[in-house]
């Protein structure tokens, strides 16, 4: 398997998070014998922190959805999602921009370099909510079987 992480600089010192949205940070990887794992740490964040679940309304292309960035996800992870605390099933993976990472890219005085901009990016998660009020939770599921999760309130 091929690894592709993150920088520690974020976007170029400009932000705390890269241009797909995944926060600056480092890989670490543990080795026992010929069994290796790993996982993605954010810089000043707990190892927990494994994803980002923006409300809906975030999302250019899914503006009623709750959207799911995972970005050490691999296709051996699963990706679950709550409303009011009942498992509604798995989130539909898609490509597309993070909002925050668009939102950042497009302030260009922030920026300072005409040539950044946000990255499509294959580990976005999308849901629909039945109850836009609802509270949901997002539960992911590495290959290692750690679980994280975050929750977000629609408001």
């Amino acid at each position: 398997m091929e690894h592709n992480t993150a920088a520690v600089c974020g976007t170029w010192w400009r932000a705390d998070i890269n241009v797909d949205g995944t926060p600056r940070g480092y890989g670490v990887y543990e080795v026992d014998g010929n069994q290796v794992k790993w996982l993605y740490k954010s810089a000043g964040y707990p190892k927990e922190h494994q994803l980002h679940v923006y409300q809906a309304g975030s999302s250019d292309e899914y503006p009623s959805d709750i959207i799911a960035n995972v970005w050490n996800w691999d296709e051996q992870w699963k990706v679950e999602w709550y409303e009011n605390g009942k498992r509604m099933g798995e989130m539909q993976r898609y490509k597309g921009y993070d909002p925050a990472a668009k939102a950042i890219c497009s302030d260009k005085e922030k920026m300072k370099y005409e040539w950044i901009s946000p990255v499509l990016t294959e580990h976005l998660f999308h849901a629909t909510p039945r109850n836009k009020n609802a509270k949901i939770e997002v539960k992911v599921t590495d290959r290692f079987g750690n679980v994280y999760t975050e929750a977000v309130e629609n408001k």
